[in-house]
């Protein structure tokens, strides 16, 4: 049905517009791989489609970062997240469920992490926008290319890449057959295996199947059940595409996709925790330092999502026009249930007699822990959540020559998220009948009590948007850029809490239900100008408006009776940049300087009710980021067999947003010499950048922080990478390889608090591999090591258990301890790949 509404939608604007489009005489390319027809394209050549064409990279007026197919394998870069070992401008943070993990780009990311908010950072696969940034963290293959665009992209990619894009763009059907594959194998239980088929199916009609699987072992462990591994993925996923030349003006992509992952994401390890007291309180001690890899766990944790993508991809040559159809539908679903890292760390503990049974939407049986003092823990904290959306996008391309060049079109998108939420915890009051040291449970008086909340909530989008981008020709040299995308979308939400989830338990949160809407009209574009001092080199610079649109609550502790949308984000961004072949045009050197300032922030952070003016934790707008730097990258050839690239992105991101937390070193300010938390009285002046107390109608109080100019999280100021590789023939058909990588960032923050111990030391870490293959190219093996000098690493940090001290314990931060989470290139490994293809 939706297929065939894309169809005939299709046609029907091909109709109206093909008295337009044969007035030219030009044809138009719309794929990378009819870009040679449009240009005279020199040997290695880089091809993106960063504009909605296909464009030599050094003709492009964008900042992108282009990752070939050979450089994925030759850096054994398997999924997304490991782009940023390519992409200096791209970094992760890992989040406690893999919902929660995401990019930034130049500093910028989402920092609200809630299931009904969109991604700073947009994923594309072969024209789809995904739903969710969660989609986007997915293994890679049959992949041809990755684009990385650095600063807003939304008038020509929608209104949510407000700090930047990654297009990934997979491999159409070849017109004779072949086959590749890669098989890798490495340290830790990794096992790796990709594969494509691809040919002609009759002399208008291609086709092509791809698939990958992979497992790879948890670098952690449990030190509950020794030897057992904790986080590990298992993936698998398949993609069938059909290529049909219907005529000779017009071609047909049919593109399906099925991609299934099993994580024990996102266990985190203590690294600090220097209170021997409460660790060696726990079921099984271990040592807290940086060669810790031992998780307190009793059950583990699962992250499991699948995906389906679906797309029919319509080119119809009009005379010298292109009109194009995308018609889309994509399912996502995920369902989580994180655990604790330690059970509470409270010494000592206690665990009831008998396990609980709690099902939250497909989990499995927990047990009750419980600590010292009636303090408890959650058991489970998890349930699934669901993206299901269909997309309708139609668009004119112009030819790629005479003054006026364009890509024009609509869009429409309808969009529904469900998510669903229960908590179960148990609590054991301290009693004669239960003294420190036995079972909860013991006295037959006094039981456990459990407390749990269940939750149902979706929301809902519709959106629609014209959009438009060109280039007028004013000179020979000098062209004048503009874009423009005006769009409409409304966003409705409900909220259902009925309270507990099963008979007898405490429920500790409201008990009702809600629903809402709000509709915003918005435009962004783009303005820029661009000198090309020949074939090989330009100049230009940009302006361009983002946005990021309204969302609602939709997690557990929602206000279920709010009807006050998070307000859309915006950026506006300015860029200037040259790129350029040198060196003879053996090298391919970009720069770029950047500054953009967004406002209106949205992030997870405390808001006051205007009332009682107590605190609650909500998503809302807090504040706005200011990030300017540069960014310059080099690749080239420099004999036969022997080449560099090096990058490298200087980015300072700052943040102004009222009312967050204080920090845990601000809350215990004595301990750390700092200035006492002073008490603002209700209406007076609030400080900057320093923690003070509020106080309420009733005589309470909850303190906050003002933070004026701090450090965005997840934003070093300095990344960057560099690699060499040397081939050089040895005999008959063979030759060999070595090849050497660095990756460097500076120090980093986790907290939009501004906790200074949340935070990272610079680092570097350097990568190595070596082989033979044949000349041809037809098959390699490849020895690889990972982080070489075993420098560790984390990717996210938090405190462990900031309330957990025993009684007339001295409170400092070396007693309190934090816990990490690791990937598995924190620590030196060893693997090797054997591809092939003919």
């Amino acid at each position: 049905m939706k297929g065939s509404l894309g169809s005939v939608s299709f046609m029907a604007l091909s109709v109206a517009l093909m008295p337009v489009a044969s007035a030219s005489a030009q044809t138009a390319q719309t794929t990378p791989q009819a870009a040679s027809d449009a240009d005279d394209m020199a040997p290695g050549e880089i091809v993106v489609t960063a504009q909605k064409r296909a464009e030599r990279l050094v003709d492009v007026p964008v900042t992108v970062t282009a990752v070939s197919a050979d450089v994925l394998r030759q850096r054994q870069i398997n999924d997304t997240r490991s782009l940023t070992d390519a992409v200096p401008s791209l970094t992760f943070t890992e989040g406690g469920k893999a919902a929660n993990n995401s990019f930034r780009i130049r500093g910028v990311g989402t920092a609200l992490f809630n299931f009904g908010a969109e991604s700073s950072v947009s994923t594309v696969i072969d024209g789809v926008v995904l739903g969710r940034g969660a989609q986007g963290f997915s293994e890679l293959s049959d992949v041809e290319r990755i684009e990385v665009l650095e600063g807003p992209q939304g008038t020509l990619f929608g209104k949510n890449a407000d700090a930047g894009l990654i297009n990934v763009v997979t491999a159409r059907p070849s017109h004779q057959l072949s086959a590749n594959g890669e098989v890798t194998v490495a340290e830790g239980e990794e096992y790796r295996a990709k594969g494509t088929i691809s040919g002609p199916l009759s002399d208008t009609l291609r086709a092509s199947i791809s698939g990958n699987y992979s497992y790879v072992g948890g670098n952690l462990f449990s030190s509950v059940s020794p030897g057992d591994r904790i986080g590990t993925v298992k993936s698998r996923g398949v993609r069938g595409k059909l290529d049909w030349d219907m005529t000779e003006n017009l071609n047909w992509l049919a593109i399906a996709s099925y991609y299934k992952t099993q994580s024990g994401c996102c266990s985190s390890v203590i690294q600090q925790f220097d209170n021997s007291v409460q660790i060696a309180a726990l079921v099984v001690p271990f040592t807290a330092n940086t060669e810790n890899r031992l998780v307190q766990m009793y059950k583990p944790s699962f992250d499991d999502s699948r995906q389906f993508i679906g797309s029919l991809e319509g080119n119809l040559k009009l005379g010298d026009f292109t009109i194009t159809s995308i018609t889309s539908y994509q399912n996502y679903r995920f369902d989580a249930n994180p655990f604790p890292v330690i059970p509470d760390a409270l010494p000592p503990l206690y665990v009831a007699a008998t396990p609980q049974l709690v099902t939250p939407y497909g989990s499995t049986t927990q047990t009750t822990i419980n600590g010292a003092g009636g303090r408890s823990k959650t058991l489970s904290a998890g349930g699934p959540g669901s993206v299901t959306q269909f997309a309708q996008e139609i668009r004119v391309t112009s030819p790629g020559t005479g003054p006026l060049t364009y890509v024009a079109g609509l869009y429409y998108q309808t969009q529904k998220v469900g998510r669903e939420y229960l908590q179960r915890w148990g609590t054991c009051p301290v009693t004669a009948g239960n003294t420190v040291g036995l079972p909860c449970g013991t006295s037959t008086t006094v039981l456990p009590i459990y407390v749990s909340n269940t939750l149902n909530a979706g929301q809902t989008s519709d959106q629609i948007a014209v959009f438009g981008q060109g280039e007028y020709k004013l000179t020979d040299k000098l062209s004048v850029l503009a874009g423009v995308r005006v769009q409409r979308e409304t966003v409705s939400y409900f909220v259902i809490r009925p309270g507990a989830s099963q008979p007898g338990d405490v429920s500790t949160l409201s008990v009702g239900s809600g629903s809402g809407n709000t509709a915003d009209n918005t435009i962004t574009g783009k303005l820029g100008l661009q000198y090309h001092v020949n074939r090989n080199a330009q100049f230009y610079a940009t302006y361009a408006r983002g946005y990021k649109g309204a969302s609602y609550d939709i997690e557990l502790t929602a206000a279920f009776n709010q009807t006050t949308p998070v307000l859309p984000e915006t950026v506006n961004a300015f860029e200037a940049g040259f790129k350029g072949r040198i060196f003879g045009g053996r090298a391919l050197l970009t720069a770029a300087a950047f500054y953009a300032k967004y406002k209106n922030l949205q992030v997870q952070a405390q808001a006051v009710d205007p009332l009682t003016f107590t605190a609650t934790s909500i998503p809302t707008n807090a504040g706005d980021v200011t990030t300017k730097g540069f960014q310059a990258a080099i690749s080239a050839e420099v004999t036969q067999g022997l080449s560099v690239n090096a990058s490298v992105v200087y980015s300072k991101a700052t943040v102004n947003a009222n009312g967050l937390p204080c920090t845990f070193p601000q809350n215990n300010a004595a301990v750390y010499g700092l200035p006492a938390i002073a008490t603002v009285a209700v209406g007076a002046a609030q400080p900057s950048n320093v923690c003070f107390r509020q106080l309420n109608t009733s005589g309470g109080s909850a303190t906050f922080q003002n933070v004026r100019n701090g450090s965005l999280p997840g934003a070093p100021e300095w990344r960057g990478n560099a690699s060499i590789r040397y081939e050089h023939p040895l005999f008959g058909s063979l030759a060999g390889f070595i090849m050497g990588s660095m990756n460097f960032q500076s120090w980093q923050s986790f907290d939009l608090s501004q906790d200074p111990f949340l935070s990272q030391p610079g680092y570097a870490t350097f990568d190595l591999n070596f082989g033979v293959k044949d000349i041809d190219n037809k098959y390699s093996l490849t020895v690889f090591v990972k982080n070489l000098t075993n420098r560790h690493y984390y990717t996210g940090k938090n405190y462990a258990g900031n309330n957990v001290r025993p009684a007339g314990y001295v409170l400092n931060y070396d007693q309190q301890g934090y816990n990490v989470n690791l990937p598995k290139a924190a620590d030196r490994y060893v693997g090797a790949t054997f591809a092939f293809k003919f």
